[in-house]
This record gives C-alpha cells, sequence and structure tokens, in this order.
C-alpha cells in the first residue's frame, strides 16, 4: 500500500502525523505492508486532515478537526474506500490545545468506526 498524507493545524503543516500513523498502524496490523513507491503497490491510501478554529466561549477556545480518507487501487485508480470525518469538536483553553483535543477525538472515531468500516471495503 502507498500511503500519501496531509495533516495541518490551521492550515499549517503539522509536525507529527497523527492520522496518517494511526491509519498505517491499523492496516499494518491487519497485515498489510507499506511501500515509498506507488509503482509497486497495489492500494493507494490518501488522508487529508486540517483544523480550524472554531468560536471562543468565555475561556473555551473550540476548534474543529476534519479528515477525508481515500484508498483507491492503483492499477486502476478505481475508488476503494472513501470517507469524511467531519468536524470533530475539541474543546480547550488555548486554539492549539483545543486542535490537538479534536484531533485527539478523531483518532477515538477512527479506532472506533471508520477503521474497520475501511479494512472492511478493502478486503471485500
Amino acid at each position: 500500500m502507498f500511503l500519501s498524507s496531509l495533516e495541518k493545524n490551521f492550515g499549517i503543516d503539522k509536525a507529527n502525523q497523527q492520522v496518517a500513523n494511526k491509519i498505517k498502524n491499523y492496516l499494518a496490523n491487519s497485515g498489510f505492508e507499506f511501500t515509498s513507491d506507488k509503482a509497486k503497490a497495489e492500494l493507494a491510501l490518501d488522508v487529508n486532515s486540517n483544523s480550524e478554529k472554531g468560536a471562543v466561549s468565555g475561556s473555551i477556545y473550540i476548534t474543529y478537526a476534519t479528515s477525508v480518507i481515500r484508498v483507491s487501487s492503483v492499477r486502476d485508480n478505481k475508488e476503494i474506500y472513501a470517507t469524511t470525518v467531519d468536524r470533530v469538536k475539541g474543546f480547550s483553553l488555548d486554539y492549539d490545545r483545543s486542535s490537538q483535543d479534536a484531533y485527539n477525538k478523531l483518532l477515538e472515531n477512527l479506532d472506533n468506526q471508520t477503521l474497520p468500516e475501511m479494512l472492511n471495503a478493502i478486503l471485500q
């Protein structure tokens, strides 16, 4: 499998790729192997995540994290699975920590629902 990933906080690249790492670990534990050469891969996984600033309520800063995940066949570019985990809300005392909270909740959602669905779609 070939993985391409873009993860941002408020439109600025993040230092660590939490969402991509979570998905990669899940798929690796399910028996998938990854390559950095797309030509050698059977499947392409594309992950695009970003957080956006929401309202400030008193001293609580609200942030929304969204992740778009697509899996397609490299050979014929046919989409196998696509989903958007949309506007997962995070709260904290500043925007940076609020964004991290939103990403943590998004990762929980991946574990509980999205990743098992994705694996099922890939294995069909």
